[in-house]
């Protein structure tokens, strides 16, 4: 553990991950979400409400973060939502340093049309992907770009409006993601973990689960060592990052996206130190060299979506596995996430029966409660 430094400002839609690996650090925390979560106010020095991204934007945020910061000195890290609202990172006031991929690398990233050149322009593989709509709506899907969590796709035969983004063919096969670390050249791979979605409507492609690990060929595995170099190489990506792929029945690979900034998949690596590789890589002090290793056994992250809207109660007694825990009187819609749920053991069949235990005791609580 490192001596007493600056805060840390955490901003995300959701920054309680975040704030536990900086507070195990050693950091004082300050954060800014949009939850408010009761085991992220438990820890954080300071906390801010922020609106909805959807009623949120780019200057209304950075005027929140300023005033939040109070002319103090700081770090700011960023998790999801950064890519929404990169441009205020060129806009910071002196007292908030900012550790993370830059505003220009993460528009790189974010933009469908320079990622999916940047992709061409090195031959890498990924769904067939266009901007205009296809013939053939059955087979593909519609991506906002400023999406988070699936929450952006649908089918492309829903009413769009004014949505903006991209049409992809839908593969079938293997959802997955791969989390590393890059200091702006050089790459170290960290976990690949296995991706679910709900499968059900209104939001099919919503997620649902991430489990670890998820083995892949040793072919694969080069694929993506060499995907993520070049694409670290031509934008500069710093910290914790991830890639989502999928492997479709024939066995063939496609990049799917790059989430810029340390992604929930971070949290099933065991690694005290890894918000501190994070820092030290954003600040280009990390050599790459120090093996970040991932769990001996098997990980899931669950997340417990409301059935129908709900209104959590009082005296709610929380499973030890649950995170993301919201305060009494939060009105849950439906089909929005209730918590949070991490489970470890000897293999993934285990977890998911854990899992289903733990998800059917909160929800039985919070009816007989409600009563």
């Amino acid at each position: 553990m490192q001596e007493p430094s600056l805060p840390v400002l955490i901003f995300a839609q959701s920054g309680r991950y975040l704030a536990q690996s900086a507070t195990q650090a050693g950091h004082t925390v300050w954060v800014a979400d949009c939850f408010g979560d009761i085991d992220t106010q438990e820890i954080a020095a300071r906390w801010q409400k922020l609106p909805a991204f959807s009623e949120l934007d780019a200057n209304n945020l950075l005027k929140i973060l300023s005033t939040f910061a109070n002319g103090q000195d700081c770090h700011l890290v960023c998790g999801s939502g950064i890519e929404i609202f990169h441009s205020i990172l060129t806009q910071l006031p002196e007292n908030i340093n900012y550790l993370g991929n830059s505003s220009n690398t993460v528009a790189k990233i974010k933009n469908p049309s320079l990622f999916f050149d940047l992709l061409d322009q090195h031959q890498l593989p990924y769904p067939a992907t266009q901007f205009t709509q296809p013939n053939n709506n059955e087979t593909w899907l519609f991506k906002e770009s400023a999406g988070l969590g699936g929450t952006h796709i649908t089918l492309s035969t829903k009413a769009l409006g004014d949505k903006q983004g991209y049409f992809q063919q839908k593969i079938i096969g293997d959802s997955a993601s791969i989390l590393f670390i890059a200091d702006g050249k050089k790459i170290q791979l960290i976990s690949i973990n296995k991706q679910s979605v709900t499968n059900k409507q209104p939001r099919p492609f919503q997620l649902a689960a991430i489990e670890s690990p998820f083995v892949i060929s040793e072919t694969h595995h080069q694929q993506l060592y060499q995907a993520i170099d070049i694409i670290t190489q031509e934008t500069g990506l710093v910290g914790l990052n991830s890639l989502d792929f999928i492997i479709d029945d024939n066995d063939q690979i496609f990049i799917l996206e790059i989430n810029p900034r340390p992604s929930a998949s971070a949290e099933l690596v065991n690694n005290e130190l890894l918000f501190q590789h994070h820092l030290k890589a954003c600040q280009g002090k990390h050599t790459l060299d120090i093996p970040i290793t991932a769990n001996a056994n098997h990980i899931g992250l669950y997340y417990l979506y409301g059935p129908h809207a709900i209104t959590i109660p009082n005296k709610m007694n929380w499973p030890k596995q649950s995170h993301d825990i919201p305060q009494p009187g939060t009105v849950i819609e439906a089909n929005h996430p209730i918590c949070t749920i991490i489970i470890a053991d000897s293999d993934i069949e285990h977890c998911q029966q854990k899992q289903q235990l733990v998800s059917t005791r909160i929800l039985q609580q919070i009816s007989s409660l409600r009563q």
